[in-house]
């Protein structure tokens, strides 16, 4: 997937070139960086994944732990990625590889962000179906949302918030507990884009139950989780801007609005 920066109407400033980025880098992280190519590109990763300077600063400011620009942790991550990818090809997705699941209304890349900064990836619980789906179709769309999402330098450097509207939600219909580890080992350990928090909004009281069962399987992520309401104090301290999350949960994002605008946005991107 080619990486080409895009902004959607609601989001902040233009983004900086790779060029850019590079030379803002500190002393430290520039020679993190030339190790961290360096290493990469001896190993046989490289053969399975080139990685453009601009992927490879997100290896780096993701890298787990603590501190970024962590050289070994980013390596293991990258090789991670390297040989997920050689497997799922996942790099080569374009939009209309994966766009029946984007039309299925679970998924969203909103294009604003929380109190902190933080690209929000908005789910709709209800419309997430797995009796309709299948696995291949829910990696590749998630893996092509999150190669979308990673392509803005202030989701790369700060993160991501995953917003998941559990309002509606039904154990039969729209629980598979057998999915989840897959789809988390994707998220964490293997993808460069850190996830800052996951906030479950209007769970009903069924959910109580498959998300005891569900929540092992997080593994640290499970610490990040954070449960409230739509329009609660709690909620509106994360989401203060109405503007940054959907009219059903009391703000003015129109998710069909949002929807063309990705689709739009990602059909100019990869016709260059």
């Amino acid at each position: 997937m080619s990486l080409r920066p895009y902004t959607f109407p609601s989001t902040a400033a233009p983004e900086r070139n790779v060029s850019e980025q590079l030379e803002s880098l500190s002393p430290s992280e520039r020679e993190a960086f030339k190790l961290f190519r360096a290493k990469y590109d001896a190993s046989p990763s490289y053969s399975l994944l080139p990685l453009s300077d601009y992927f490879a600063l997100c290896f780096l400011r993701a890298s787990p732990g603590k501190d970024k620009f962590n050289v070994q942790a980013a390596l293991k991550v990258a090789q991670s990625y390297a040989s997920w990818n050689a497997k799922n090809n996942a790099e080569a997705l374009r939009l209309e590889d994966v766009k029946v699941e984007f039309d299925r209304s679970w998924l969203y890349h909103v294009g604003t962000r929380d109190v902190d900064g933080n690209g929000i990836l908005y789910i709709q619980y209800r419309n997430f179906i797995p009796s309709e789906m299948n696995y291949r179709g829910l990696m590749e769309s998630s893996a092509y949302m999150l190669r979308c999402m990673l392509e803005s330098e202030v989701n790369s450097t700060q993160g991501i918030t995953v917003l998941c509207d559990s309002g509606g939600f039904s154990v039969t219909r729209n629980f598979n507990p057998v999915w989840l580890p897959y789809w988390t080992k994707l998220m964490v350990g293997r993808f460069p884009l850190r996830i800052r928090r996951i906030v479950l909004v209007n769970c009903p009281l069924i959910f109580k139950a498959p998300w005891a069962l569900v929540r092992p399987a997080l593994g640290e992520l499970k610490h990040k989780v954070v449960m409230t309401t739509s329009g609660s104090p709690k909620f509106k301290a994360i989401f203060p801007d109405p503007e940054s999350y959907p009219a059903h949960l009391g703000g003015k994002l129109d998710l069909n609005r949002c929807q063309a605008v990705f689709y739009e946005a990602r059909r100019s991107a990869e016709k260059q």
